[in-house]
C-alpha cells in the first residue's frame, strides 16, 4: 500500500518536474554530527512516544484494543522478525521521507519557510490515519523536517525515521507498548 500512495506519486512528481535527487531532494553526503543528533533525538523521542502511549492507555483504557491491533501487526510471534523490521522500519522511512521531506517540504518551504515544516508535519500526521497518535506523529514530523533542513540531506531524516520505527517495533514486542 505504501508503494502505491507514496512511492508512485513521488516518482511521477520527480519525472514531471525534472527534480534532481541530489540537488533538489538531498541525496547527498552530510556530516556525521547530524546522524549523531538524529540518534540522540531518536532515543529521546522513543521515551516520549512510549510515555504518551502509556498515558493514553492509562487515561483512556478503551483504546487498549487499538494498541492490541498495533502489537499484533508488529509482533515477532505472528511474523518473522526480519520481515517486520523490513516492512515497518526500512521501507516506510525511505518512501515517506522521500515524499514528505524531499518533495512536500521542499514545495512548501519555497513559500512558507518554517511554516513548511509545520504544514508538511501536519500532512504527514494525517497521512498515517492514526487519531490516537496524531500528536506524536506530528511532533516526529517536525523533528524530521528540522533534521532535513539543518543537514541538507534526506539520509538524516531517513535514519531518524528508521530508528523511531525500529525501536517502536522492539518496544512493542518486548515492553508491550
Amino acid at each position: 500500500m505504501e508503494l502505491i500512495f507514496i512511492f508512485l506519486p513521488s516518482l511521477l512528481f520527480i519525472f514531471l518536474y525534472k527534480i534532481k535527487l541530489k540537488d533538489d531532494i538531498g541525496f547527498v553526503k552530510t556530516r556525521w554530527k547530524y546522524f549523531i543528533y538524529a540518534f540522540l533525538l531518536g532515543l529521546a523521542s522513543i521515551f516520549i512516544i512510549n510515555f504518551l502511549n502509556y498515558a493514553t492507555l492509562k487515561f483512556f483504557p478503551q483504546f487498549s484494543s487499538y494498541f492490541d491491533i498495533i502489537r499484533q501487526i508488529t509482533s515477532f510471534k505472528h511474523h518473522k522478525w526480519f520481515v517486520v523490521i523490513f516492512f515497518i522500519a526500512v521501507i516506510p522511512p525511505f518512501f515517506e521521507e522521500l515524499f514528505f521531506r524531499g518533495i512536500i517540504l521542499n514545495l512548501l518551504d519555497k513559500n512558507k519557510g518554517v511554516g513548511g515544516i509545520i504544514l508538511s508535519s501536519m500532512i504527514f500526521a494525517m497521512f498515517h490515519l492514526d487519531i490516537f497518535a496524531f500528536l506524536q506523529i506530528f511532533i516526529l514530523g517536525m523533528i524530521l523536517g528540522y533534521l532535513y533542513k539543518i543537514s541538507n540531506s534526506i539520509f538524516v531524516p531517513m535514519f531518524f525515521h528508521f530508528l523511531i520505527n525500529f525501536f517502536s517495533v522492539i518496544s512493542s514486542n518486548y515492553f508491550g507498548f
